[in-house]
């Protein structure tokens, strides 16, 4: 393939890792320095070229060779520290049981985006095969996600025999460690305590030989994320649905005192039926609990976090703060573009504290301009001058949708 012009080694390695795991498979077992050779933009990223390394590991193991990770970190030079990482990784989950592949993505044949996938089937064959890791009672099929709070797996619960999204949070050994590990336990209480077909529920929290988890269930499907980048820009109608089912489950949210914090289109999958799960309550914070925080330090993904949030007045943070990145997230799905934009954090921060966004229809002419106003308020600076509740937010999003 030719890369088109601007693409990043990472975009690059996205767009090429699950053809080359199928490739593999199939008889076609092309080494990374030919790889390398045909895409030269691969080695320019350390972190990149490691992942191209560890799944050509990975695929050798599978398939019954015995394997040497020093061998690697040799053949590697130039990438050595971050796949002594991987492997260090992959040693220290193998070793208790659960189990860690590469960072491959399985692609639905009947599927239109990147973000769908197939589990059922890889995790049956994994079992079968006895390729796949145990962790505790369940079974580890691969790598689907990594965030700030920790590495998510697709797994397979044994017991109840269903896919499960198994999230194994990352706490160091430093002062805030007791603060992530309660913010990550806290994470479970506040989804648990939801029952709302739009948030992803919880199944099961535990600990296995020290390392705390979640099982969560395993929604296939696109994030909001993929469908734009993809895609382009949402239809009106569709855009109003989709945001208005979600404000709906945020509402629920907020009236039981759960404030998810890290509202963005990555954490928001349409699943095989449409309906949109939001996922990650990673960053969530209990309205009426005690915050644990970082050193002050700013949470969340900068261009969907409120005025507020952007200024570290964190004692400002509730319900309207949830209502400002889902209308960032509403704004980008309509235009395909974010409300403020920038080269540098100082830059985009400003924006968000001080200037006023482009009316969406003025980047996308013939938007019904009834849509302004909503992203506009949704996205007021000050909290007060927001929509007052989720339910009012997603009443005004049912007028213009024209939703029942």
């Amino acid at each position: 393939m030719t890369p088109a012009k601007h693409t990043t080694p990472r975009e690059l390695w996205d767009q090429i890792r699950a053809k080359r795991r199928e490739s593999w498979k199939s008889g076609k077992c092309v080494r990374v320095e030919t790889i390398v050779k045909q895409l030269p933009a691969l080695a320019l990223d350390p972190n990149v070229l490691a992942e191209v390394a560890f799944q050509e590991f990975c695929l050798r193991e599978e398939q019954g060779e015995e394997l040497q990770s020093d061998d690697f970190i040799t053949r590697f030079p130039t990438c050595s520290d971050a796949l002594t990482k991987l492997f260090a990784k992959h040693l220290d989950i193998a070793s208790g049981g659960s189990g860690v592949t590469d960072t491959v993505e399985f692609p639905s044949a009947g599927s239109t985006f990147a973000g769908m996938r197939v589990p059922e089937s890889e995790a049956v064959e994994a079992e079968r095969t006895g390729k796949g890791k145990r962790f505790g009672r369940y079974l580890v099929v691969d790598q689907i996600g990594q965030g700030a709070m920790g590495v998510v797996y697709l797994a397979r619960d044994t017991r109840l025999d269903r896919p499960v999204a198994l999230k194994l949070p990352k706490f160091s050994t430093d002062a805030v460690e007791s603060g992530l590990r309660a913010r990550f336990y806290r994470e479970a209480r506040a989804a648990a305590a939801i029952d709302h077909p739009n948030i992803c529920p919880v199944y099961d929290i535990g600990e296995v030989r020290g390392q705390d988890f979640i099982a969560m269930a395993y929604v296939a499907g696109p994030t909001l994320e993929a469908m734009t980048h993809e895609g382009g820009r949402i239809e009106l109608l569709e855009a109003c649905q989709i945001v208005r089912d979600v404000a709906l489950a945020l509402d629920e949210c907020h009236l039981q005192g759960v404030i998810h914090r890290d509202i963005k289109p990555s954490n928001i999958i349409v699943n095989q039926r449409g309906t949109p799960i939001i996922m990650d309550f990673g960053l969530a914070s209990m309205e009426n609990s005690a915050r644990v925080t970082l050193d002050q330090q700013l949470i969340g993904t900068l261009r969907y976090m409120s005025p507020e949030q952007v200024t570290g007045r964190l004692d400002e943070v509730g319900p309207t703060s949830d209502i400002y990145s889902l209308g960032v997230t509403l704004y980008e799905m309509l235009t395909a573009a974010p409300p403020f934009g920038g080269e540098n954090f100082i830059e985009v921060a400003n924006k968000i504290e001080l200037e006023l966004p482009v009316h969406p229809s003025e980047l996308c002419p013939g938007l019904d301009v009834a849509i302004d106003q909503i992203c506009l308020r949704a996205l007021a600076k000050e909290a007060n001058d927001r929509f007052a509740t989720m339910g009012e937010f997603a009443e005004a999003l049912s007028v213009v949708g024209r939703l029942p």
